[in-house]
């Protein structure tokens, strides 16, 4: 009871404080207890869409920005608004992208459900709620169970395949797949009667914004935005057109375009002056994002000269988005130089002079690798198996950028002695080691002399017979 009376006393003092303090132009966003959004674990394995990201917004210079809350208490979020509303896009267990226009000089809370859906709620007006929630005001357009809308069940790939396989006879006839089937017949509601009830939910609301409107229950901007949803934006129409990107949903439009482009073409698009110079900052800095995030997805040439068109249409060098404080003035390549997640800088010598004394098992691996995050489960076991005895378990992840190793991180629960190499394509002692493949392990004894490059697995039962032996010496 008095875990929800102090959330429910910060909750009020966060509206109160903002909505004192606080600009007209600017809106508040408080998200309470955050899940993990960057996956789901209702489809075939590990979903995500890259970028990751879980809320996205604009900045002033209608710069596409995105977000990552805490998953633990509340965490607040000043975003600016764009004559008087602000569209966000909050992601929903990876594969759903619900978009809202806020109202400037609100304050708004999401709260989420035991499926994790995203809730919204107005601290300021409770008819701002309605207008944020209309789409949800059908009782047929979530889908309880699983907490996605009906659209994206209908449409999503995740579901598509279980359906597939659930409904193929060869699937079904085969012995081999009985376990695989019967976990997606818990996961997979009965597609075909949901697609027969998407047109009708659809046109339905389309009737009720127009009768909302006519009888002047809804503002004309409110309903533009709701038809909007329903027609698809083009990219082709957003090219020539600075001020539309003052939405995320054009920022999305233009990077779904750009999806199934080679790297080059989106560094031709970079540099055609012919096109505005927010679609083509957009469709930059997406490829440089997707690098950050799967360093093997971008040729080096097409990433260096997305890097010159990024400064030269930003008039900064794109590290500085990563949010890099500088205060490291200096890396030599043969330093070794890491930050841990709440970004404290050391060098990875100094973390092995402090823990002389202790055998010590380095994990090598990045967000964007499955095989590493595959091994968490085992890392996990052997981690628990040597909690009382003196073995240092380290994680070192070569991600380029932060927020999505952070949130990978604490998602593992490996946030503790858990840290990013900096500088990773230069590391002399990633070429030292012969770092090609990830995940890659390391063993050092008690003097912090490396005994074993590429030590075994976290599953294979010659990495405890090496960590006892070492115990002994």
């Amino acid at each position: 009871m008095f875990r929800y009376l102090w959330i429910g006393c910060l909750l009020w003092a966060c509206a109160c404080s903002h909505g004192a303090a606080r600009p007209a132009t600017e809106i508040v966003v408080i998200f309470q207890e955050c899940p993990d959004h960057s996956s789901t674990d209702r489809g075939v394995g590990h979903s995500a869409v890259l970028p990751t990201t879980v809320f996205d917004y604009t900045d002033r210079t209608c710069g596409l920005q995105s977000y990552f809350p805490a998953m633990t208490g509340c965490d607040t979020l000043v975003i600016p608004s764009h004559d008087g509303y602000a569209e966000v896009m909050h992601r929903n267990q990876a594969i759903e992208d619900r978009y809202y226009l806020l109202m400037a000089g609100d304050t708004v809370l999401f709260t989420y459900g035991e499926n994790r859906r995203p809730m919204i709620r107005s601290l300021c007006s409770e008819r701002n709620t309605r207008l944020y929630t209309l789409p949800e005001h059908d009782a047929r357009s979530i889908h309880r169970p699983t907490g996605y809308d009906l659209r994206t069940l209908c449409t999503s790939a995740t579901f598509d395949v279980m359906w597939f396989a659930l409904h193929n006879p060869r699937y079904r006839n085969d012995p081999r797949r009985g376990e695989q089937l019967a976990r997606y017949r818990a996961k997979c509601p009965d597609l075909d009667s949901l697609r027969r009830i998407l047109p009708l939910v659809e046109a339905d609301f389309g009737r009720y914004v127009d009768s909302l409107e006519r009888v002047g229950e809804l503002p004309a901007v409110y309903a533009g935005f709701y038809r909007a949803q329903h027609r698809p934006k083009n990219a082709a129409d957003l090219l020539h057109a600075d001020s539309l990107f003052r939405f995320p949903s054009a920022h999305h439009a233009v990077q779904g375009w750009l999806y199934e482009k080679d790297s080059a073409e989106v560094v031709r698009f970079g540099r055609d002056t012919t096109l505005s110079k927010c679609a083509r900052l957009a469709a930059v800095r997406y490829l440089l994002r997707l690098n950050e995030e799967d360093g093997r997805a971008v040729e080096p040439s097409a990433l260096a000269a997305c890097n010159v068109v990024y400064e030269e249409l930003a008039g900064r060098p794109f590290a500085a988005d990563d949010g890099d404080d500088g205060r490291l003035t200096e890396v030599r390549p043969e330093t070794m130089t890491v930050e841990d997640c709440d970004g404290q800088r050391t060098t990875f010598d100094y973390l092995l002079q402090r823990s002389v004394g202790k055998v010590i098992y380095v994990d090598l691996w990045a967000s964007w690798c499955g095989p590493c995050r595959a091994a968490m489960a085992d890392a996990k076991k052997l981690r628990a198996e040597y909690a009382d005895k003196e073995v240092l378990f380290v994680y070192l992840s070569v991600d380029n950028g932060r927020e999505a190793w952070r949130r990978s991180a604490a998602t593992l629960g490996i946030t503790a002695n858990s840290y990013r190499v900096l500088h990773a394509e230069t590391c002399l002692f990633l070429k030292e080691i012969d770092n090609r493949t990830i995940p890659h392990y390391l063993l050092y004894d008690r003097q912090g002399t490396l005994v074993r490059n590429k030590a075994p697995h976290p599953n294979d039962p010659k990495i405890k017979a090496l960590l006892n032996e070492l115990l002994a010496r």
